[in-house]
């Protein structure tokens, strides 16, 4: 659809003209604050060099050489990285290469384990890798279990608990769901306060 004449001659359709010595908003640029370029050059150096030094591209003394799956792969409470480290787990034929998961004890300790557990189950433990070796050589359930019994007063062993693999850690849906009911809970109380503050 076209303007009609009188849209077209209206005084707000007419194209803006500058006046014959306007150069537009360009003519007249120039680094106002040449000291903070500077400094910003010097920064992208700095930290350039520094990713440089950490990926190990260039040798330093101060800055040693990272791993970048220590921010993605969960580590156990020996500083393996799980599914990473080469460490041979004594007497119990796993290695921690092929453990991708970290799962945590009560005490706080992560273990590398293969899967995460997606449903409870009291017959079988992770426990630090010393006590599951003891516990893998028990001779029968009873044993096991009153073994493992030990190792869950002193927070070195538990039981499969339901969790989710979130980012290689194996968090209880126990917690998540505590998580959840709290801020729900927090939600409605704010929500009843604005209400009772609203109507007086």
């Amino acid at each position: 659809m076209s303007m009609s004449d009188a849209d077209k001659n209206h005084p707000d359709n007419k194209k803006l003209e500058g006046s014959a010595d306007f150069k537009g908003p360009g003519g007249n640029r120039g680094c106002t604050d040449c000291f903070c370029g500077i400094l910003l050059i010097g920064c992208w150096a700095a930290m350039t060099f520094v990713g440089l030094c950490s990926m190990g591209f260039i040798q330093n003394d101060i800055l040693k050489e990272g791993n970048p799956a220590r921010l993605t792969n969960g580590m156990d409470y020996l500083g393996n990285i799980c599914g990473v480290t080469d460490y041979n787990i004594s007497h119990t034929g796993q290695n921690t290469k092929d453990l991708s998961k970290a799962f945590y004890l009560p005490n706080g300790a992560p273990v590398c384990v293969s899967t995460c557990p997606t449903a409870d189950d009291y017959t079988n433990f992770y426990c630090k890798y010393d006590k599951q070796s003891t516990l893998n050589s028990a001779s029968s359930s009873q044993e096991r279990t009153a073994i493992a019994g030990v190792y869950m007063a002193s927070m070195e062993c538990a039981p499969y608990v339901q969790t989710v693999d979130a980012w290689g850690y194996c968090v209880p849906q126990a917690a998540i769901d505590a998580i959840a009911s709290a801020a729900a809970d927090q939600m409605n109380q704010q929500i009843v306060a604005s209400c009772l503050t609203s109507t007086t």
